[in-house]
C-alpha cells in the first residue's frame, strides 16, 4: 500500500519457487532469472544496515537457485551507498554464491549515510571500485532505471 491505495499486489509466486516454476511451465518459460524487488536496495540505509539485508536477499536468492539449478539464476544487490561495501558484496555474491551479478538503481539520493553531499549518480568516481571488481569477475550488472 502507498497510502490509501494499493501499491502492488504481492502473491506467493513471489516467495514460493515451486509456485513460480508451475508458472514459468505454463507460460512455456525455461530460465528465470532471480532478483530482490527494487524497493529492497535500501541506498536510504546506513551502509552496514543495508549489507546485512543485502546478504540476507543474496543468500536466499543463491539457496532457491542451488535448488533449482535447471531452472533459474541469480542477481544479488549491493549497498552502493558504501563503494567499497558494495564491491566485497559483489565479490562474495560471484565467488561464494554462484550469482551472476548484481541488480542496480539509477543513483544514490543524498542521504546522511552516504559519502559525500553529492550523491551519487552511476559515474560518481567513487563507484569505480564497483565497477573494476565486476570486471574482474565477468559480473552482469542489471541497471533498473527509476529507482
Amino acid at each position: 500500500m502507498v497510502g490509501d491505495r494499493v501499491f502492488r499486489e504481492i502473491r506467493e509466486n513471489v516467495w514460493d519457487p515451486k509456485r513460480r516454476i508451475e508458472e514459468m511451465d505454463a507460460a512455456g518459460v525455461s530460465m528465470q532469472v532471480l532478483s530482490t524487488v527494487p524497493v529492497m536496495f535500501s541506498y536510504w540505509a546506513k551502509p552496514k544496515d543495508a549489507l546485512d539485508l543485502s546478504r540476507f536477499l543474496n543468500d536466499h536468492i543463491a539457496e532457491v537457485v542451488r535448488e533449482n539449478p535447471s531452472r533459474f539464476v541469480g542477481l544479488g544487490t549491493v549497498p552502493l551507498q558504501d563503494a567499497d561495501l558494495a564491491a566485497q558484496e559483489l565479490e562474495r555474491c560471484m565467488r561464494e554464491l554462484g550469482l551472476c551479478g548484481v541488480e542496480i538503481g539509477t543513483h544514490v539520493d543524498p542521504n546522511e549515510h552516504c559519502h559525500g553531499a553529492d550523491c551519487r549518480n552511476l559515474d560518481h568516481r567513487s563507484l569505480d571500485v564497483v565497477w573494476k571488481t565486476a570486471e574482474q569477475l565477468n559480473a552482469a550488472i542489471l541497471f533498473i532505471h527509476g529507482t
